[in-house]
């Protein structure tokens, strides 16, 4: 891929090992309205998805409205495992301190969520100026959106970014934006790849042995 300029990571499970603390939240709070979901149902249903997206999943399968408390007592919940529990992925940053390419972050997670998970993992400094999140476009995952948008706003072609995402909605947004995509699977709330036809990275340590190019030699270190 030396035509790679531009690399768009995704934050929940991906920059973040945060998608376990979000499952785990979900089932403790649905659990006190009579919902159970199970891990499966997670990680199909509300893996990359928006917050709107996961109302109205909710709404269609249980019946039951997620109102603004509700919501409330997630985000709370949630900011609270974050500061107790949150750290960037394993091996993420000898990943961003050695790209010789520009990058940024694309979410389906809101500014301040995002802001938050970032102050708690340490990886705020990595991201200043860099964050595009759901709110920014009319159209979440799976739609093309928001990586077109980081793509243009960092003036890179589509075709010339790779995407890394961890969800199957991420990947096909991706997709749709006809750009390169990579399928992390490092995150401990995957226990396989959610597509069968895109490549995958099971682990940080591995990403310049499969991506050379995107290195700094080490005279420019």
């Amino acid at each position: 891929m030396s035509d790679i300029k531009l690399v768009i990571f995704d934050c929940d499970g991906v920059l973040i090992d945060s998608e376990c603390l979000s499952m785990q939240t979900w089932q403790s709070l649905l659990n006190d309205y009579g919902i159970t979901i199970t891990d499966t149902y997670f990680v199909s249903r509300f893996l990359g998805k928006s917050m709107q997206h996961v109302e109205n999943q909710v709404k269609q399968d249980f019946n039951f409205e997620l109102t603004e408390q509700v919501v409330n007592q997630f985000q709370q919940q949630l900011q609270a495992r974050f500061e107790s529990h949150l750290h960037a992925s394993p091996g993420v940053l000898s990943v961003l301190d050695n790209l010789n390419v520009p990058y940024c972050l694309a979410t389906s997670s809101s500014k301040s969520r995002t802001q938050h998970a970032l102050a708690c993992s340490g990886l705020t400094p990595y991201f200043k100026n860099k964050q595009f999140t759901r709110s920014m476009v009319a159209n979440g995952k799976p739609a093309p959106d928001l990586f077109l948008l980081a793509a243009d706003s960092m003036g890179v072609k589509p075709e010339d970014c790779l995407v890394i995402e961890d969800s199957l909605a991420g990947i096909q947004a991706a997709r749709a934006a006809n750009m390169h995509v990579l399928h992390y699977i490092g995150g401990s709330h995957l226990t396989a790849p959610a597509c069968n036809d895109v490549d995958i990275l099971d682990s940080w340590g591995v990403f310049f042995s499969q991506y050379a190019n995107l290195r700094h030699n080490e005279m420019n270190k």
